[in-house]
C-alpha cells in the first residue's frame, strides 16, 4: 500500500481484488478511488501502477488540495483523465 496525504485527509492505494460487481470497474485489472468525508469521489480504471506513478500522486495532491475534493482543472492528473470512470460530487 501507499499513502499519500497532508494534516486535511490521506489519499491511500492499494490493491484491492473482488468477485462482485462493484461500479462497473471490477472487470479493470486495476482500479484506483480516491474518496474521503465531504469530498468529491473519483474513480479511475486500467490504471498502470509504473507507469502511472506520477499521474496518481499529482491527481491525490490536486484532491487533497482542492476545497472539496472537486478538481476543475484535470490536466495535471496527466494520463488519469483519460482514465476516469465517474466522478460523483460529495454528499
Amino acid at each position: 500500500m501507499h499513502e499519500f496525504g497532508n494534516s486535511f485527509a490521506k489519499c491511500r492505494l492499494r490493491g484491492l481484488h473482488s468477485k462482485r460487481t462493484c461500479l462497473g470497474v471490477c472487470s479493470a485489472p486495476t482500479s484506483l478511488t480516491l474518496q474521503s468525508e465531504k469530498r468529491a469521489s473519483y474513480i479511475f480504471t486500467d490504471i498502470d501502477l509504473k507507469r502511472d506513478q506520477a499521474d496518481i500522486i499529482a491527481t491525490c495532491r490536486l484532491y487533497l488540495d482542492s476545497d472539496n475534493g472537486w478538481i476543475e482543472d484535470a490536466r495535471e492528473c496527466g494520463r488519469l483523465r483519460h482514465l476516469l470512470h465517474a466522478k460523483i460530487p460529495a454528499i
